[in-house]
């Protein structure tokens, strides 16, 4: 499992000669098996959050713990799917898929058995011998997906993953990671049972859509710029199902996060 707890974090940037603050004050708790959304307007150091949390940006000030333990560089429990997909062009999709575990240096046997499984699971096994410059971006970005789930990690960061896609195949691929979340904390929860390699799957998202922050956040961290700070955490207790999006729960929580997003949380949190 992996629980993450954020204390009064803060990282400091240099450049030419001054000391730019992307964000500071950061005090959140992320249970194991949860999903957290973040967003907040451009520059509020939504990004800069998500690869402090993955290990490759070391805050200046604060601490950042995973299940109790200081975060010190990467984990290999860490997952990070980037919106540019990150695919080699020369790998083909089962390649590209395994690279992780390759590196790792798990053996051919259990390589072939894991990703296998997962390019079916995620419709790419037919796929398997093509090369990127062949797929579709909605393929693109399950390739990467892939390869983050072949590595079976218990903490999910996402950075604007879906942005680039077109409307239907973003919905595709938003239902596909939540279906995937609900299954693996099923499993994970369920692990006493004899299914010991099964994990919860806590998920970070980081997204400039109020839509799909509702949609995949069981809860939404709101973010202000000068510098980036969160305002308010926003329970959403309604996900956890595709049909939600068609819900006017959905759509209430939707204009109640614009809202936040206009000013409304300074009122609500107090901020001066």
């Amino acid at each position: 499992m992996s629980e993450v707890e954020l204390g009064g974090v803060g990282v400091d940037y240099e450049s030419l000669g001054r000391t730019i603050t992307a964000i500071d004050g950061i005090d959140l708790k992320i249970p194991a098996g949860d999903a957290l959304s973040i967003i907040g307007p451009s520059g509020c150091g939504k990004s800069t959050l998500l690869y402090t949390l993955s290990g490759l940006i070391k805050p200046t000030r604060g601490s950042v713990k995973i299940n109790g333990r200081e975060l010190s560089g990467q984990r290999r429990e860490t997952a990070l799917i980037l919106q540019d997909y990150g695919l080699f062009p020369w790998n083909t999709v089962f390649d590209n898929a395994a690279l992780g575990l390759r590196v790792r240096h798990v053996p051919k046997d259990e390589i072939n058995a894991e990703v296998g499984n997962i390019l079916r699971r995620l419709g790419l096994w037919d796929m398997r011998d093509r090369y990127p410059v062949q797929l579709s971006g909605g393929q693109r970005q399950r390739v990467a997906i892939a390869r983050s789930l072949a590595l079976n990690p218990d903490l999910l960061l996402m950075d604007e993953p879906f942005s680039s896609l077109d409307a239907l195949t973003r919905e595709e691929l938003q239902n596909t990671v939540l279906e995937i979340w609900r299954e693996r904390n099923i499993n994970g929860r369920n692990s006493s049972n004899g299914n010991s390699s099964a994990k919860l799957l806590t998920i970070v998202l980081v997204t400039h859509s109020i839509e799909e922050a509702a949609f995949l956040g069981r809860r939404i961290a709101v973010m202000e710029m000068g510098p980036g700070r969160i305002i308010k955490v926003v329970d959403n207790n309604g996900m956890g199902g595709v049909e939600y999006r068609n819900t006017p729960a959905f759509y209430d929580r939707c204009a109640g996060l614009r809202g936040l997003l206009k000013g409304g949380a300074r009122e609500v949190v107090g901020v001066e």
